[in-house]
C-alpha cells in the first residue's frame, strides 16, 4: 500500500510537470509550418523539431524522474539491476541473449579456418560480473545462466581447446582489488591483468620473441561507467546518484630488447574480441604483450559483439597476407545462449 502511495505520488509530480513546460513549449511552436506538406510526414517532423527545441526542461525532466524512481521507489532503468549498495549489473547477463549465434558452430567454423593457416586460437570467456558478485545481488539468476559457464568449457574442452576457468582468477582478485568496475559492465584493470597472465601460461612458447614490454600504473582518475547513462540524475548526483569508478590507469610500452630495427615486424598473435579488449582503459592487450613477451595486433572492436570482430578479422588483409601464430578469442559469457546446450 505504502508503495503504491509513493508510485502514485511521485508520477503525479512528474505529470504536473511535464504538463507545465509542455504547454510553456507548445506555446512557442508555430503550427502553420508554411511550406511543409502534411503528406508524407514532413509537417510532423517539422513541428516535432521545434517542440523539442522549444521544450525547456526534456534533459533535466529525465533526471528529475530517474531521482524520483530511485529515492522514492528505488527502482533504476529496466537495462539495469542496481544493489543497495551502489554496484550496478547490465540486464543482459540475467536474461538470454539476442543473437542467434550458436557458439559451437561458430567455433568450429574458426578452427577450420585456422587449421588451414596453421594458426592456434585460445578462447578467453569472460565470466559475467554478476556470477562473480552473486553474493551482493538483489535476486538470484535462473539455473539455466548459472549452469552456462561449466557447460561453456566442457563444450570447449570437447573441441580440444583449452578451457581457461576464470571464475577462480577473478575471484582471486577479488581479495585485493575489485575484478569489475562498479558502474560499468567491464572487468577493471586488475582484473585484466590477472586474466592476461593465465592466458599466456597457456600459449605455445614459439610465440614468446624475447620483446619486452612494461606497464606503468598512472595516478588514479575518475571514471564514468557505461551504465552510468541509464541513471543518470544529473545536478541531485551529489545526493541521489551513483559515484563514478575511479581507478589507476595502466599504459603498456615497449622496450627495445627482441625488437626488429627494420622494416615491419611480424607480430605472432592478435587479439579478437569485443570492448574488453578495445578499450585503452583496461588494457587488456598490453597485459597479453607483457605476460607474452611478444607484440600483439589488437583487432576488438567495439559495440559489435565477440562473433562479427572475428569475421571482419578473418575476411582482412591483415589475416590473409600475414596470419599470426596464436589467435586470442575474447568472448563476454553473456552473449552466449543456453539454449543450445539443451540439444
Amino acid at each position: 500500500m505504502l508503495m503504491q502511495f509513493k508510485e502514485n505520488f511521485a508520477l503525479t509530480g512528474m505529470l504536473a510537470l511535464t504538463v507545465c513546460a509542455g504547454t510553456l513549449a507548445a506555446s512557442r511552436v508555430d503550427f502553420v509550418q508554411q511550406n511543409k506538406a502534411v503528406l508524407g510526414g514532413f509537417y510532423q517532423k517539422s513541428v516535432e523539431a521545434e517542440f523539442n527545441e522549444t521544450f525547456p526542461l526534456g534533459e533535466f525532466l529525465q533526471d528529475v524522474w530517474t531521482a524520483a524512481k530511485l529515492s522514492i521507489l528505488n527502482q533504476t532503468h529496466s537495462e539495469v539491476v542496481h544493489t543497495q549498495d551502489g554496484w550496478l549489473f547490465t540486464s543482459e547477463e540475467f536474461r538470454q541473449p539476442a543473437n542467434d549465434v550458436d557458439l559451437g558452430t561458430e567455433v568450429v567454423r574458426v578452427l577450420e579456418t585456422l587449421e588451414a593457416m596453421d594458426v592456434k586460437l585460445i578462447l578467453v570467456i569472460v565470466p559475467d560480473k554478476a556470477r562473480i558478485y552473486a553474493d551482493i545481488l538483489p535476486h538470484a539468476r535462473t539455473p539455466a545462466l548459472e549452469a552456462r559457464y561449466d557447460l561453456v568449457l566442457s563444450e570447449l574442452n570437447g573441441l580440444g581447446l583449452p578451457s581457461i576457468d576464470l571464475r577462480a582468477v577473478l575471484s582471486e582478485v577479488r581479495d585485493n582489488a575489485e575484478p569489475f568496475l562498479k558502474t560499468d559492465t567491464h572487468w577493471s584493470p586488475e582484473a585484466a591483468n590477472q586474466v592476461a597472465a593465465t592466458v599466456a601460461s597457456f600459449a605455445d612458447q614459439n610465440i614468446n620473441t624475447g620483446a619486452v614490454f612494461t606497464t606503468e600504473w598512472r595516478d588514479a582518475v575518475p571514471f564514468r561507467g557505461d551504465l552510468m547513462t541509464f541513471v543518470e540524475t544529473g545536478p541531485f548526483e551529489a545526493v541521489i546518484g551513483f559515484a563514478p569508478d575511479e581507478f589507476s590507469l595502466p599504459v603498456t610500452t615497449a622496450q627495445d630488447a627482441g625488437l626488429s630495427l627494420f622494416g615491419d615486424v611480424e607480430i605472432p598473435v592478435t587479439l579478437v574480441g569485443t570492448s574488453y579488449s578495445a578499450k585503452e582503459a583496461f588494457n587488456f592487450a598490453g597485459f597479453l604483450k607483457e605476460h607474452l613477451e611478444a607484440d600483439v595486433l589488437n583487432a576488438a572492436q567495439v559495440g559489435r559483439g565477440p562473433f562479427n570482430p572475428m569475421r571482419d578479422y578473418l575476411a582482412s588483409d591483415d589475416f590473409l597476407s600475414s596470419p599470426p601464430k596464436l589467435i586470442i578469442w575474447e568472448i563476454p559469457e553473456r552473449y552466449i545462449a543456453t539454449e543450445e546446450f539443451d540439444r
